[in-house]
């Protein structure tokens, strides 16, 4: 899906940056956590269109255009979303390079470059 994913990945890793750097209200931040879930779901299953819809979905949920301002309430992100975050940053990996965890990559659990049962 790395291919597939070239003209995305600099819009995921932009949108994925801009979550760590705002402040929601606590139920929001539940909200972002199960869309990067699901962006990491869609990622793992290779289904570009469904990781689109996610990574549109996160921003909605996340209004970096606007410029923020302190309302009562709102937190930072919480430990899992940034989690989720760094893993889906990662697993991205920057434009030029490999990307870290996809199916067929070498991964922690897989540093000797087996194959997994996926194909390469």
């Amino acid at each position: 899906m790395r291919n597939e994913l070239n003209g995305d990945r600099a819009e995921a890793l932009e949108i994925l940056a801009d979550v760590t750097r705002v402040d929601l209200a606590p139920g929001r931040w539940h909200e972002v956590e199960a869309a990067l879930a699901a962006l990491a779901e869609a990622l793992d299953r290779g289904d570009r269109a469904a990781f689109r819809r996610e990574l549109h979905h996160i921003e909605d949920l996340v209004p970096v255009e606007r410029t923020p301002r302190a309302l009562t309430g709102t937190t930072g992100p919480t430990e899992p979303v940034l989690e989720r975050t760094a893993v889906l940053v990662e697993r991205l990996g920057p434009p030029d390079g490999p990307a870290r965890g996809t199916a067929g990559h070498n991964t922690p659990a897989n540093e000797a470059g087996e194959s997994c049962g996926h194909e390469r």
